[in-house]
C-alpha cells in the first residue's frame, strides 16, 4: 500500500472542506448585510444633512422601511438632548428607496444632531442613531428693515469653529460691494457677532452679507438681509 499516495490525498481532501465551509460562510455572511440604500431591521438611517452644511433650512434624507405608513424625525441642537424640532411624515414622502422632508424651519449656524423613527404595523419601531451635522453659515440678525442710525451695528450669528468673519454690504441699485471688513471671532460671544460700522451711511436701502472662515477656508456666503436708512 503507498502510504505517501493516502497522505496526500487525505490532505487534499482536508484542504477542500476547508476552502468549501470558509466560502460557505464568506457568503452567507454577504447574503446577511443588508443593502446599503436599505433599512435593516425596520431602523431607517439616517443619510443627509451630515458634516459640514451651508444650507439653513436643510432636506432630511433617510432610507425607507419596508411596510412603515409613517416615521417621526428629531432634531437636536448641540451636543446634549435640546430638541428643536419634531415632525411626524407621511411615508408617501418617501420613494422606493428614500424618504425625505424639507420643514422650512430656519437654523442658526452651529451643531445638530437627528434621528429617525418607522411606524410599522400599528407600533413605533426603534430609533436611528443620531446623525451629526454643522451649519457653516451664520444668519443676518441686524440691521434689518427701516432703521434712523446711520452707523448701524451689525450683526449675526456665531458659527461653531469659525475663525474670522467677512461682512460685506451693497447699495441697493448698485453692483459694486459698498464695504468689505474681516471681523476676528474675538467679536462674538456664546452666541452671536457683533460690529459696529465706523462709516456714516447715507439714506437709502442696503443688503448685507456675512461668510465664515473655518480650516483654511472661507465659507458660503449667508442669505442677503435688506435694511433702510431713513431719515429721523
Amino acid at each position: 500500500m503507498n502510504h505517501k499516495y493516502f497522505r496526500t490525498a487525505f490532505t487534499v481532501l482536508v484542504m477542500a472542506a476547508f476552502l468549501l465551509v470558509t466560502l460557505g460562510a464568506a457568503t452567507s455572511s454577504v447574503l446577511a448585510q443588508p443593502a446599503e440604500d436599505k433599512a435593516a431591521g425596520g431602523i431607517p438611517r439616517p443619510v443627509s444633512p451630515g458634516s459640514l452644511t451651508a444650507d439653513n433650512t436643510p432636506t432630511f434624507k433617510w432610507t425607507r422601511v419596508e411596510n412603515a405608513t409613517q416615521y417621526r424625525l428629531k432634531l437636536y441642537k448641540g451636543e446634549g438632548n435640546a430638541l428643536v424640532y419634531m415632525k411626524t411624515i407621511h411615508a408617501r414622502n418617501c420613494n422606493s428607496t428614500f424618504c425625505s422632508i424639507t420643514p422650512g424651519y430656519l437654523l442658526d449656524s452651529g451643531k445638530y444632531r437627528w434621528q429617525v423613527q418607522a411606524y410599522i404595523d400599528g407600533g413605533w419601531k426603534q430609533y436611528s442613531y443620531r446623525k451629526n451635522f454643522n451649519i457653516v453659515v451664520p444668519v443676518p440678525i441686524a440691521p434689518a428693515g427701516t432703521i434712523t442710525d446711520t452707523t448701524p451695528v451689525f450683526e449675526w450669528t456665531k458659527v461653531e469653529g469659525a475663525l474670522r468673519y467677512r461682512l460685506q454690504i451693497y447699495k441697493v441699485g448698485t453692483p459694486c460691494v459698498l464695504y468689505t471688513k474681516v471681523v476676528e471671532a474675538t467679536a462674538c460671544g456664546e452666541t452671536n457677532c457683533l460690529y459696529e460700522l465706523p462709516e456714516v451711511l447715507a439714506l437709502g436701502t442696503y443688503r448685507w452679507k456675512v461668510q465664515s472662515f473655518i480650516g483654511e477656508v472661507w465659507r458660503p456666503y449667508s442669505a442677503l438681509k435688506y435694511f433702510t436708512v431713513a431719515a429721523e
